[in-house]
């Protein structure tokens, strides 16, 4: 009996410069978890990067705070959405035009969104950017409570920051 292993982008044997798997784990492995003095983590640049490297990654995340200042929720997010990229790319496959990745962002977005009202309703007043739809929402009139379009949003929030994440690493090939 033969078993198949699927093998993911997270291998560094595929991180080939010119790969999409290469400019995604550029963006993960520059970021560095840390603690504050309260001992809450937060998520940022890594010491020791080059400057040009530093400010390239500097100019992507701002990209992917949409307009925002830099906050937690951001870098937390930019940091999972590249985990998982690099978790739902199997290798090897022709991801030149990111297409593929482009379809698993609903998949991941629903899995990253808050399911606790209180969460969602903090989430979305930390900015007032984040109360209108970029997009006509799928919503229907039976969904219309606010807890499902406080989560609709939070998706559409995080599924924005993935094409802009996609599109750098595409842009780095």
């Amino acid at each position: 009996m033969t078993t198949t292993t699927k093998t993911t982008c997270h291998d560094p044997a595929h991180w080939e410069s010119g790969s999409i798997c290469h400019a995604l784990a550029v963006m993960l492995q520059a970021l560095e978890e840390r603690t504050r003095d309260d001992r809450s983590t937060y998520w940022t640049l890594r010491e020791g990067l080059e400057p040009e490297e530093r400010e390239e990654l500097q100019e992507i995340l701002q990209a992917a705070h949409r307009g925002e200042l830099p906050n937690d929720w951001r870098y937390e997010t930019v940091q999972e959405l590249l985990y998982q990229l690099l978790e739902h790319t199997d290798w090897p496959r022709d991801l030149s035009s990111g297409d593929e990745l482009i379809d698993v962002l609903p998949e991941i977005a629903d899995g990253l969104t808050y399911y606790a009202t209180s969460d969602l309703f903090t989430w979305l007043a930390f900015h007032d950017g984040r109360a209108e739809f970029e997009e006509e929402t799928e919503l229907g009139s039976d969904h219309l409570n606010l807890a499902d379009m406080a989560r609709a949003r939070m998706q559409e929030e995080i599924q924005q920051m993935g094409h802009i994440l996609i599109q750098e690493a595409l842009e780095r090939l």
